[in-house]
């Protein structure tokens, strides 16, 4: 055994995060003392000006709590009488065994199924991960032997190459410093005199991993003991992650086995899908204990997107744009095959392709007017440009969790300057439709919408990039880097066309869609306007970069040592009055690595309602606003959209002075 009781204790107990110590969990070892206060010092300087409000929440339904109650959990604890041992910590026993197991005698090598990884670069201590991933799939392989059958060797490393790519998030930072240290001692002197060892100048560019393998050697036969009784929250981290990865691939496998005579005739015909040959996870960000959006393809040749929530409103959205293309749409707009299942569903596949001839660039552009116009009716959000997909002649939306999407507290419906836009009851509230935003901290501007994004764009906030990985001279740095996306953006024969080209075309689809819905049949189009508002549908509270960075932050190596320090990070997290239910729960799936996901109630959409009626005077001025959009010359400052010097102010004015307020 890797862990002796006491040492696992000890883990358990420093892991613990701030709501298991409040819930009796944990018991004080000492009266508070100088490390309690220094984390409540902590906690208010993070906090700033909201930390009673802050201190109050979290205290919330504690009886009898009191300032050293407090300090004394912050300090150091112990596991209270009769509490067990978590899950996560007896899974960390099993993997430090397989992991010492996982060292091949014979040569004294690491063993590891990397190569099999459909991957096209490296993963920083991949080779450290991967047998946590081989564990990991036994436990889906005696839980669900159906997964043996159904998944071929790419599709089963499809999966552990997401699961490897997390645990690496996770505990990669932390363990470079001893891989440093550990190739400093190697060059030192004293190391070549005594045990011979050569130093890396010596016979350069014949083996440049000789250290990087003794390093991953050392790790796995000690069992990772020495990292997880130095850094615990990583420990538990690797070790949760993990478990829920069973968890997911576990229901995922039950439900394609369920749904497998469904799908043939959904999507197939009536004819087999054959085995899963290849998944592709981690297509969106994880929500609900790491569940993820995930590409699967077929050995039949067919490829189908799963998603782990409702689909109800796809279904919806889809019977909309039928009714419109059946009543006169046109161009006609694409319609996604789906199949819902219950809490998930299946998706077709949207290819991105180029469109072939001038005539097919046009009805794309046409579209392009279309969705916008009807996206903004739907009041919609969030359309950015990893949700839409140029394919071919049709641009399609490929998340619509976030239609009827309820006002923002960054948004505000009463703006006043008469010679400025305001935003949130525009057209451009969708993202689909080119907007310039401020970077923040950072001097210059950048455009994240569904239509318009730059293919190659530096990203909003430093992310850690690794250099030279899985080499004796790997090192990571934390950097604003560049990203390149370009499935969003229709190419003509293959060479990027801009929207700013096509403004008229846009625009004629833009007005076609608009009098659809105010026409003869608008009775039937607000009625399933209407169930859009009633099924479930998603709520963002944050713009998803605050959660992402937060997260981020929780992965350094400081803040792996200390669950109660992690947790005390969190508290950076804002909120306002009459959210403290909203927060916890942004605060518990953020202690879990998942991006916080909320839904929206039938409430949200009347008081929208209420706030910003539909007024058709204003599409004139909506129509300004596309179109000058598509000719980039608007940016967002703050919920205000601001017009480029070089627009015609004059003309501006005319239609500005009789803008209302909730435009």
């Amino acid at each position: 055994m890797f862990f002796s009781t006491f040492e696992l204790d000890l883990i358990t107990n420093e892991a613990s995060n701030l709501a298991e110590r409040l819930s009796g969990m944990y018991e004080p070892l000492e009266a508070g003392g100088a490390l309690g206060s220094r984390r409540l010092a902590r906690w208010k300087e993070v906090a700033a000006g909201t930390c009673p409000q802050h201190l109050a929440v979290v205290l919330s339904g504690q009886t009898g709590f009191s300032e050293a109650r407090l300090l004394a959990l912050l300090g150091a604890v112990k596991h209270a009488p009769g509490v067990p041992s978590p899950a996560w910590a007896l899974f960390l026993g099993e993997i430090a065994a397989h992991l010492a197991a996982s060292v091949d005698t014979s040569n004294g090598e690491a063993k590891s199924n990397a190569a099999k990884s459909p991957r096209r670069r490296g993963i920083p201590y991949e080779h450290l991960f991967w047998p946590i991933a081989e564990l990991a799939w036994g436990r889906v392989a005696a839980g669900c032997p159906q997964a043996l059958t159904a998944l071929a060797g790419h599709a089963r490393a499809g999966f552990q190459h997401y699961l490897v790519q997390r645990l690496s998030d996770v505990a990669s930072a932390a363990l470079h410093p001893a891989f440093l240290a550990q190739n400093a001692l190697d060059e030192s002197g004293m190391m070549q005199h005594v045990f011979g060892r050569k130093s890396f100048g010596d016979g350069a560019g014949k083996d440049n991993t000789a250290q990087y393998r003794r390093f991953i050697k050392q790790q796995s036969s000690d069992g990772l003991r020495n990292f997880c009784l130095t850094f615990p929250v990583a420990a538990r981290l690797i070790s949760e992650v993990s478990l829920r990865w069973i968890e997911f691939v576990t229901e995922f496998v039950k439900r394609f086995q369920n749904d497998q005579r469904a799908l043939a005739i959904k999507f197939n015909a009536g004819l087999s899908l054959g085995r899963i040959s290849n998944v592709c996870a981690g297509l969106s960000d994880p929500h609900h204990s790491g569940r993820t959006v995930l590409m699967v393809s077929f050995s039949s040749g067919q490829k189908l997107v799963y998603k782990p929530r409702p689909l109800e409103i796809d279904r919806v959205y889809f019977g909309l744009v039928g009714e419109l293309n059946a009543h006169g749409l046109v161009p006609a707009l694409r319609c996604l095959g789906i199949y819902e299942g219950s809490g998930y569903g299946w998706m077709e596949f949207a290819r991105h392709s180029s469109c072939l001839g001038m005539p097919a660039a046009r009805r794309y552009f046409s579209r392009i007017g279309s969705l916008a116009r009807l996206v903004h009716w739907l009041r919609g959000i969030d359309f950015h440009r990893e949700n839409v997909v140029a394919s071919g002649e049709h641009p399609i939306l490929i998340d619509l969790e976030s239609l009827a999407h309820p006002l923002r507290c960054e948004e505000e419906l009463n703006d006043g300057s008469p010679f400025t836009w305001s935003f949130a009851g525009s057209v451009l509230r969708s993202g689909l439709l080119p907007l310039w935003q401020e970077r923040g901290m950072r001097p210059g501007r950048y455009d994240n919408s569904g239509f318009g994004a730059p293919v190659r764009q530096r990203s909003l906030f430093p992310t850690i990039v690794w250099q030279e990985i899985n080499t004796d001279q790997m090192q990571w740095k934390r950097i604003h880097r560049f990203r390149h996306h370009s499935a969003h953006r229709m190419r003509l024969d293959g060479k990027l066309t801009a929207a700013r080209d096509h403004s008229a075309t846009v625009l004629s689809g833009y007005r076609q869609v608009a009098r659809l819905l105010r026409g003869r049949y608008r009775g039937r189009f607000e009625a399933l306007r209407e169930q859009i508002q009633n099924v479930s549908r998603r709520r963002i509270k944050r713009p998803t970069a605050v959660y992402k960075m937060l997260l981020l932050d929780s992965t350094r190596t400081e803040h792996l040592k200390a669950g109660i320090e992690r947790s005390i990070e969190f508290q950076r997290l804002p909120f306002t009055g009459g959210e403290a239910e909203d927060w916890k729960r942004e605060i518990a799936s953020l202690e879990g690595l998942d991006v916080p996901y909320f839904f929206c109630s039938q409430s949200d959409w009347s008081t929208w309602q209420q706030s910003a009626p539909e007024h058709i005077a204003q599409e004139r001025v909506q129509e300004q606003l596309v179109r000058l959009s598509l000719e980039r010359k608007l940016t967002l400052l703050g919920n205000r959209v601001h017009a480029a010097a070089q627009c015609n102010w004059a003309a501006g004015r005319a239609v500005l002075q009789g803008l209302p307020k909730t435009a």
